[in-house]
């Protein structure tokens, strides 16, 4: 029993571990880095990852898509650096990313994922014009449906702080881009984000309520907790 409970007790950790996202998750039909794995040009040889942070999902996608160039751009010093020692992308960036000193066309394709949520609403739809003035063929966008706002003075852009506008899927159909959902919706218990939850079993709960969820939300994506939307630019450089 005793060796029974250590096996259980660490499939827990690992189950509520952010490891977890990158080792299982991208291989789930329905979830979010499925979702954006198989929307992506597997042409594009150059990616802009704006907001690109640590650098995780890069380090999936260059296995599976094999970018040639990779930038990942983000606010947060402490984070390029540990992005930088994991290789994850081929240069780095510190930058805010409300002025992303790049010429149009500049990328084959521009990643932004889990950033525009921490945008107020003007700030994200600025960012989107400016994305797709440097995207050549692609812009995939990656944020969170129906969650809790806080607005935050101005200053303080950036993940650390909390989310201060939900995008809704039909902003993101009228201008332009396909939508599709993943995940449980995130704040049916608690009305807070599972992700605060971490040490809660309800934690796992939402895990597999995701994966269950997942074929339905991915056509209803307002119904879901998470969404995936891609436009197609196919500019010539």
């Amino acid at each position: 029993m005793k060796q029974l409970s250590r096996i259980f007790g660490r499939a827990f950790r690992f189950m509520k571990s952010d490891e977890a996202s990158w080792v299982i998750a991208p291989y789930l039909p329905c979830t979010t880095m499925n979702n954006v794995w198989r929307a992506l040009d597997k042409k594009g040889g150059s990616v802009l990852d704006v907001g690109g942070g640590k650098g995780r999902p890069m380090r999936f996608l260059i296995r599976k898509c094999g970018f040639r160039f990779t930038v990942n751009v983000d606010c947060s010093l402490h984070r390029l650096k540990e992005a930088k020692e994991k290789r994850t992308h081929d240069e780095y960036i510190l930058c805010d990313v409300r002025f992303l000193p790049f010429k149009g066309n500049s990328f084959d394709i521009v990643l932004c994922l889990d950033l525009l949520e921490h945008l107020e609403k003007e700030a994200g739809y600025e960012l989107l014009l400016t994305l797709e003035k440097i995207a050549r063929k692609q812009i995939v966008l990656a944020t969170d449906v129906n969650t809790k706002t806080t607005p935050v003075p101005e200053k303080r852009i950036g993940r650390d702080i909390d989310h201060v506008y939900s995008w809704r899927p039909s902003e993101f159909k009228r201008l332009g881009y396909k939508v599709r959902g993943s995940s449980f919706p995130q704040e049916i218990i608690g009305k807070r984000p599972f992700y605060v939850l971490r040490n809660n079993p309800l934690f796992l709960i939402e895990r597999i309520l995701s994966v269950v969820a997942g074929p339905f939300v991915y056509f209803f994506p307002s119904k879901g907790g998470h969404q995936t939307a891609v436009k197609f630019l196919n500019r010539s450089k």
